[in-house]
């Protein structure tokens, strides 16, 4: 028998299973109070009655919006074109029919769903009906690339002031869009991102790379405004959403209600790769959609309550409430794992487990066994202070 020294790698705390499983208590620990901080958050957000108070006010709305298509019934609306360009005669005036139309739009087939809506929504607004030789064809490839054709656009509203009585002698007003000349089409020259900024002009900011910077161009594409009878009650007028703003008489709070918005023109190349001059593709005019609206059309109203276009109503309360409670649950459940998990590291532990750490803190071993086996009759621990312990065989 003799007596072989053996080496025991020190205890790393980071390396061992234990470790490792505090780890994933500590993920359920943030997980668990992620979920019950939006529960709560749910819960709290269904006592503020958000989705009530915008279905009150839309009702609140419909009386306006009866009397509004009332009088939107007894207008007619037509638009007349006038292009300001020396390649068209000055006298060029195209008086275009407006029609009424009843097709669904996107906000009524989101308030139509709600359950809790008494009144459904039935739109109503006069939208441009065009033809083939609406408004003339016009090449964009004549002139220069960044001055394009303008032309003025007026809205000729006549209102029926007997209220419906064929008696009644009908007012005519004009309204004018006072953008006139209106740009048909525009350019905004961007830095192009980078890097490859000459094919991420093209398939991400939709434009043209053109000397070093990318060029976006675009086309007008609807015109929208919001008209209300004057304070008499004799003829339509345009409603400003914001008085400061006198452009701000718009359909799309998107776009600050102003009353044009374009879209992108595609493709728009170079005529040659060494060339800068640029070739547009054929546009049809017709396709410009003219729409106008009343300005106690819950469509406009909704518009602003619901901070954008997106016409949210938000959750149902009770509905919510549930949803708060089931996450708060959810939460509750994986917070008991890693809580026993922290309480028995951090208050205590059992006697098996004390036996194990102790052992764990010895760094060497001293066992008196024979040179060829691992049988031994006595096994000496010797701490880190210097101190010795004897196990010996049973």
């Amino acid at each position: 028998m003799s007596r072989i020294q053996r080496r025991r790698p020190k205890y790393n705390i980071y390396n061992t299973p234990t470790e490792k499983a505090s780890m994933s208590h500590l993920s359920l620990l943030l997980l668990s109070v992620c979920l019950f901080v939006y529960g709560f958050f749910n819960i709290y957000h269904s006592t503020k009655q958000q989705h009530s108070s915008l279905i009150h006010q839309y009702e609140a709305m419909q009386k306006n919006w009866t009397l509004a298509q009332q009088q939107l019934r007894d207008s007619t609306f037509s638009l007349e074109v006038n292009y300001h360009n020396s390649i068209f005669s000055p006298d060029n005036l195209l008086p275009l029919s407006l029609n009424t139309d009843p097709n669904s739009d996107r906000f009524s087939s989101i308030i139509n769903l709600e359950p809790s809506v008494q009144v459904k929504y039935v739109p109503y607004n006069y939208a441009l009906t065009t033809t083939e030789q609406s408004i003339p064809p016009v090449d964009l490839n004549d002139g220069d690339d960044h001055e394009f054709p303008v032309a003025g656009f007026k809205i000729h509203a006549t209102f029926n002031g007997g209220g419906g009585d064929e008696d009644a002698e009908p007012i005519t007003s004009i309204i004018p869009i006072k953008l006139a000349p209106v740009p048909l089409a525009k350019v905004d020259i961007k830095h192009a991102l980078t890097p490859s900024p000459e094919t991420k002009c093209s398939n991400q900011q939709k434009g043209v790379y053109r000397n070093g910077k990318c060029e976006i161009f675009s086309r007008l594409k609807i015109i929208c405004l919001q008209v209300e009878l004057d304070a008499v009650g004799e003829g339509w007028e345009l409603n400003l959403v914001d008085p400061a703003d006198p452009l701000s008489y718009g359909c799309a709070s998107r776009n600050e209600w102003n009353p044009l918005s374009y879209g992108f023109i595609t493709p728009v190349m170079k005529t040659s790769m060494n060339s800068a001059e640029l070739h547009f593709p054929v546009i049809d005019w017709n396709d410009i959609e003219v729409h106008v609206r009343a300005s106690g059309d819950p469509f406009l109203k909704m518009e602003i309550l619901t901070k954008g276009d997106s016409f949210d109503l938000g959750v149902d309360e009770t509905e919510e409430w549930w949803i708060g409670v089931l996450f708060c649950v959810f939460g509750l459940l994986l917070f008991v794992s890693p809580y026993y998990a922290f309480k028995k590291a951090c208050c205590g532990e059992g006697e098996d487990q004390r036996e194990q750490r102790e052992t764990l803190c010895y760094d060497a071993v001293a066992v008196n066994a024979d040179e060829n086996s691992y049988d031994f009759d006595e096994v000496e621990l010797v701490e880190h202070g210097g101190g010795k312990r004897k196990l010996s065989k049973p």
